[in-house]
């Protein structure tokens, strides 16, 4: 262990504004698979008959295929664009991969929204999610978080300030595409909205509007977060989300819009998956490399 990361770290408020400026960028990416009206233009080509073939199908049979866990792809890369109201664009790139242990890596610029925040931030922040184990550090800080990975384990999150967060860490750790199909399937509006391109790929377009209540459902896993969600949707007047899924021909997602609107303006979150089957690994780092959050803070 570095002592000198956890010296660093030690001092609690600002170790608590880092932790919590890097955590809110990163929740941009769960809650993009999870449940908005696009803003995004399709390109200017024409899809092929497979794709095509989907409009035979209903909006609800194509989710289902592209929800089905045997068939659809173990690894793929993404990329990703969160915005919210009166705070800069967040943007990550990234990979994640399924099986007995589903793991995610991505590096995001928050640099913008460590000055927003108050927090001198570097230039990126690289995260990975291992099983309900993150890891990040602090690139080019200059100070041992270059180096050395931050180990935040869901147990850590729920004993922070008597309020379980450990619902946010499985949440962030969803960059597979397919977690939010359900919630999807769950839209009282279902629709197919035709054919588009997107990166050069002829895909269907689907969009849902998703209730509040369902959306804190698939947030939360234990009833004081469902409560603390609900009163904050209420006071943000947040009534739900608009979901919107792109799928190609052989039931990937390769897009998905996140929207809710509130009082306080519009969030957005858009993320793009391509690579679908690339070989990706991901690993824990060394833990000689590794400052342990509950220590540090």
């Amino acid at each position: 262990m570095h002592f000198a990361s956890v010296r660093l770290l030690g001092s609690s408020a600002r170790a608590r504004r880092v932790v919590v400026t890097a955590m809110a960028g990163l929740l941009s990416v769960g809650l993009a698979g999870c449940g908005g009206a696009s803003t995004t233009t399709a390109n200017d080509a024409t899809p092929d008959a497979g794709v095509s073939a989907l409009s035979a199908m209903s909006p609800a049979a194509v989710m289902a295929r592209a929800g089905e866990t045997d068939e659809t792809p173990r690894s793929a890369r993404f990329t990703m664009l969160s915005t919210s109201p009166g705070a800069p664009a967040v943007k990550a790139t990234g990979a994640y991969q399924r099986g007995t242990q589903n793991a995610m890596s991505m590096t995001m610029d928050m640099s913008a929204a460590g000055a927003a925040a108050g927090v001198p931030f570097p230039a990126q922040m690289e995260a990975m999610f291992i099983g309900s184990t993150m890891y990040f550090r602090l690139v080019g800080s200059g100070t041992p978080l270059d180096t050395s990975w931050t180990r935040v384990s869901a147990g850590d999150m729920a004993s922070g300030g008597g309020l379980n967060l450990g619902w946010m860490l499985d949440l962030i750790s969803r960059a597979d595409p397919q977690s939010g199909v359900d919630l999807l399937l769950e839209a009282r509006d279902l629709a197919d909205l035709g054919d588009e391109v997107i990166d050069g790929v002829p895909t269907r377009h689907y969009r849902g509007t998703i209730d509040a209540s369902a959306l804190i459902r698939s947030l939360a896993t234990d009833a004081e977060s469902r409560r603390l969600l609900r009163q904050t949707f209420r006071e943000m007047e947040v009534t739900g989300a608009v979901q919107d899924m792109w799928v190609d021909e052989d039931f990937n997602i390769r897009r998905s819009v996140n929207r809710q609107t509130s009082n306080i303006g519009e969030f957005t979150t858009t993320m793009t998956f391509a690579g679908f089957d690339e070989h990706v690994t991901i690993t824990a780092p060394d833990p000689a490399e590794v400052v342990d959050l509950a220590d540090a803070m």
